[in-house]
């Protein structure tokens, strides 16, 4: 109840009159009780009478006073027809995501798709993101949630250093980014189960979908398919969204050599291009569908592509979803004992 205040408390005083409403009631019933008549043989008897219509009566008069005190809560759970959704973000951060064959770069322009989930109201409030960055390595910079505001700021900092100290970011590993996801919501999920109680925390049972902004380029082929089956068992459907052009460009890099971190860095110049092979198979594979963002002014369509997929992926039935946004419930503490008690008039009168 700490969720829970009251805009006129005074009108609890009611409940007094309710009160003896109630004790007027249970005295004329044992007393209609104790007169009853002996039962007649062979006679029929209603299992239930005028009297119980009462008892109902009282319940929503109990329930007028409560709506009448104006009853306001602070967070709490709301009957939604879409329901809420998970999105994970996976953002490709190797090397190659630097080539200006797209401009800025393809980083920049994975990224500035990514905040149009929240800058484009394709997530709506209640709905839950994630950020993953990911290239030889994977890390988790943002766990499910609610805060819009952490999501663009996790997404702003993804970047590329002057010069790559270490091999993470001179590959890309697909299946080391999805077994290291499937474990992270893992954790996530005990986590929120086991300290439930002892911490207040809320448990979500929503959809989950994945969006893969990647060029494509994959040294996991061959422990890829191991993955794939792991996610599938999480009903997580990912929709790769491949950045970059099929002409490709050049990126030049500063980097240690792994082997001799003493040595000075060096220039490196490699050339890329957008691969959408491994994207297909991953999208394919769990039931998600691909996008090719290769051009500047495509950024509306896959607008509209990202729209699709999260709502095409929301619950179509009503269910319940936790709401940390105020509002007053005097028509709903009003509106189950009004409905209870109409189908008992009708029960009573058949």
């Amino acid at each position: 109840m700490s969720d829970w205040r009251f805009l006129t408390p005074a009108y609890f005083e009611l409940l007094k009159l309710v009160g003896l409403m109630a004790v007027f009631l249970v005295v004329v019933i044992f007393l209609k009780w104790f007169k009853r008549p002996r039962r007649s043989k062979n006679s029929c008897y209603r299992l239930f009478g005028p009297d119980w219509a009462w008892l109902l009566v009282l319940l929503l008069a109990v329930s007028v006073v409560v709506a009448l005190a104006g009853p306001l809560i602070s967070s709490g759970h709301v009957i939604s027809q879409s329901g809420s959704i998970d999105v994970l973000v996976f953002i490709d951060n190797s090397f190659s995501m630097a080539t200006r064959d797209l401009r800025p770069s393809r980083q920049e322009l994975a990224k500035s798709a990514a905040l149009n989930l929240v800058d484009k109201g394709i997530l709506r409030p209640g709905d839950r993101a994630a950020v993953f960055v990911f290239g030889g390595l994977a890390r988790w910079r943002m766990p499910l949630s609610k805060d819009f505001e952490d999501f663009r700021v996790k997404i702003s900092e993804i970047g590329h250093p002057e010069v790559y100290q270490e091999e993470s970011q001179l590959n890309t590993d697909f299946a080391y980014l999805l077994d290291y996801a499937v474990r992270s919501i893992d954790t996530q999920d005990d986590f929120t189960k086991s300290n439930q109680a002892v911490l207040n925390l809320k448990t979500y049972a929503n959809n989950r979908i994945a969006f893969l902004f990647s060029d494509g380029n994959d040294e996991s082929e061959g422990r890829l398919n191991e993955s794939l089956r792991r996610l599938a068992q999480k009903k997580i459907k990912i929709y790769g969204i491949g950045v970059g052009t099929e002409k490709g460009g050049t990126v030049t890099i500063r980097a240690y050599d792994p082997d001799d971190p003493q040595s000075p860095s060096q220039k490196v110049t490699v050339k890329t291009k957008l691969q959408m092979k491994t994207l297909e198979k991953v999208s394919q594979a769990t039931g998600g569908e691909t996008f090719v963002f290769n051009a500047e002014d495509r950024q509306t369509k896959l607008e509209s592509f990202m729209r699709s997929a999260v709502n095409a992926s929301r619950s179509t039935l009503p269910r319940l979803i936790y709401s940390d946004k105020g509002r007053e419930v005097w028509w709903e503490v009003l509106s189950f004992p009004a409905v209870l008690l109409f189908f008992l008039i009708i029960i009573l009168a058949i």
